[in-house]
């Protein structure tokens, strides 16, 4: 009986570690992919800046 209730709570352990496990890789993911859109905005932003500073020299 002990070794069946060991079993048990070995699987419910196992089972929502495992969960817990994947919620955190998926952040990882998500924290990933939101660091390249961010890496792709400031590029753009840094290309309008260089385009409004040509455009500042071309009026002065």
């Amino acid at each position: 009986m002990p070794i069946l209730l060991i079993l048990v709570f070995g699987f419910i352990a196992w089972y929502f570690g495992s969960k817990i496990m994947a919620s955190k890789t998926n952040d990882r993911q998500v924290i990933e992919a939101r660091i390249c859109v961010l890496e792709h905005q400031i590029q753009e932003l840094k290309n309008q800046a260089v385009k409004l500073q040509d455009m500042g020299r071309y009026t002065e």
